[in-house]
């Protein structure tokens, strides 16, 4: 993956290796106009994962969330 990832990557992309939740807690400051959940996709990490993002989706913000064809996932979503 990551030797894929970097030679694609524009100077505007970053990979981290760690936690969403501290990820968002600690490094991540600008907007985002494309986000991709594709975690755990219990209900609270997949709720977890879109509320700890969400304040940082630029206007018009696309969110791709997989799995959501499960009911946990799902509700979570739409939660």
């Amino acid at each position: 993956f990551l030797a894929r990832f970097d030679a694609l990557k524009s100077p505007l992309h970053t990979f981290h290796e760690m936690d969403y939740e501290d990820y968002f807690a600690t490094t991540h400051r600008g907007p985002i106009g494309f986000y991709i959940y594709d975690g755990d996709h219990s209900y609270r990490n997949q709720f977890r994962g879109l509320e700890a993002a969400e304040p940082f989706f630029a206007d018009g913000c696309v969110v791709l969330v997989d799995d959501t064809n499960d009911p946990e996932p799902r509700q979570a979503t739409l939660d």
